[in-house]
């Protein structure tokens, strides 16, 4: 049976977004632009997202409603949230693919709809 090792104390060091590919530093500035809305198929390659020619932006808007930029908008990098280490790592894991809907509240990734090969 194998041994767990001691506990040391320490948490695991924080993904920031300069840990990130360029390709998810990409994403991760596209969730900031669209704060409340989606992207629609969102290609992975190599567990990495690609934005191609079908690839589009949905936005959500509310009239009347206040559209104020993100603040982690102005910031080249940043401890990144929950949402979107899961989300990159799905993206990993999944290797080849499509995303054909993501659905973004607050600049974070909340839900979406894989296209996936067989196989």
């Amino acid at each position: 049976m194998k041994r767990e090792p001691p506990a040391t104390g320490r948490r695991p060091h924080p993904l920031r977004k300069r840990d990130l590919t360029e390709a998810q530093q990409q994403l991760v500035d596209q969730f900031q632009r669209i704060d409340f809305g989606g992207i629609r198929n969102l290609h992975v390659v190599n567990g990495q997202p690609v934005f191609a020619a079908d690839t589009r932006i949905v936005r959500h808007r509310v009239l009347g409603g206040r559209h104020t930029a993100r603040p982690e908008r102005g910031l080249e990098d940043f401890v990144l949230k929950a949402p979107v280490v899961d989300f990159l790592r799905y993206l990993a894991r999944m290797k080849q693919g499509k995303i054909m809907h993501l659905d973004i509240r607050h600049g974070l990734p909340l839900q979406f709809e894989v296209e996936e090969a067989i196989g």
